[in-house]
C-alpha cells in the first residue's frame, strides 16, 4: 500500500516536486513556485486519486487520507 502510494503521488506531482515517506505513513511533498491555490488543487488531486485508486482486494473499508500543506 505504501508502494502503491509513493507512485501515485509521483505521478500526480511535477517532476521538479520531492515524493518522500517521513515515516510510518506518513508522507511528504515538496513543492516549488506554487500558490496557495496550486496547493489546494495537487492536495485534492492526490486525495480524489487515493480514494478512488488504492482500494486492498481483500478490504470493504475506502482508503482515506488527511493532507496538511503550508506556504513559505
Amino acid at each position: 500500500m505504501l508502494k502503491q502510494l509513493s507512485v501515485l503521488a509521483m505521478q500526480i506531482t511535477r517532476k521538479t516536486d520531492i515524493v518522500g515517506r517521513l515515516g510510518g505513513e506518513e508522507f511528504g511533498v515538496l513543492t516549488k513556485e506554487v500558490s496557495k491555490d496550486g496547493l489546494l488543487i495537487v492536495a485534492e488531486k492526490i486525495r480524489t486519486s487515493i480514494k478512488s485508486t488504492l482500494v486492498p482486494p481483500t478490504s470493504k473499508k475506502p482508503v482515506t487520507v488527511s493532507i496538511g500543506g503550508s506556504l513559505y
